[in-house]
This record gives structure tokens, sequence and C-alpha cells, in this order.
């Protein structure tokens, strides 16, 4: 079974949501993802990354382009459905992470992200 990982364009509106990462997946299996959600697939029990271009031709990277360019964006929060060990990890889950996008020079920095994700669901953010 994949692993999914989530990277969701979040607003000024949104910015101080950060719901339970459990909850989030629950909540996502009953329907459809918010609009500003790119879901990525990741092989379970392993390393594993995919990359985001702005310059990409697949559809997740369009989608990517258009969160990019949407400034009303100002972080890209990035969460696994990877199981979690811990019972209520809180803030601090390793599953989830959050990119700024708030300045020029963080949107140019975004052009190109690697997502990595470990054997045991912890997400690492970089660029090529």
């Amino acid at each position: 079974m994949a692993i999914e990982v989530d990277v969701i364009g979040v607003t000024e509106e949104d910015k101080n949501t950060s719901a339970d990462v459990n909850k989030y997946w629950s909540d996502a299996l009953k329907g459809p993802r918010l609009p500003k959600t790119i879901s990525l697939q990741f092989s379970p029990g392993q390393q594993d990354d995919a990359v985001l271009k702005v310059s990409g031709k697949t559809e997740s990277e369009k989608n990517y382009r258009n969160l990019l360019n949407d400034k009303r964006i100002l972080y890209l929060e990035i969460i696994s459905d990877y199981p979690s060990l811990l019972e209520d990890p809180g803030a601090k889950d390793p599953r989830r992470c959050r990119v700024s996008l708030r300045k020029k020079e963080h949107r140019l920095w975004a052009k190109e992200l690697k997502f990595l994700i470990d054997k045991d669901g912890r997400i690492d953010v970089t660029t090529p």
C-alpha cells in the first residue's frame, strides 16, 4: 500500500489551523481533498523521494505552479499519511512540515522541491 503525502497551499485565513494529522487523513478518506492540495505517492517501508518543479508538465506540477503563482498562499503544508507511533504527536508531528512562501526569495527557492520520506514516515523537503 502506497504512502500518500499531501502538499497543501495555506492562505492567511487558514494559516493558524493546524489540524491533527490523523484527523486530516480520516477526513481526506471521506471525500475530496481541498482544492489547493497536491497528492504524491511513495513506496511503503523504504526511503523514497519525489520532485515537484514549476517547469514540469505533469498535472501535479501544473497544480504546483498554480500554488506558487497564487500570492494568497503563504505556506506549503506537507502532511504524510504514514501511521504515527506516537500517541499524541501534536505540533511536533514528524509527519508534517511547513515551507514558507512569505517572501519572494522563498518562492524562487521553492521552484523545485524534493520531498523525501524516510522508512519511518518522516518528511524532509529540500531543493535538488
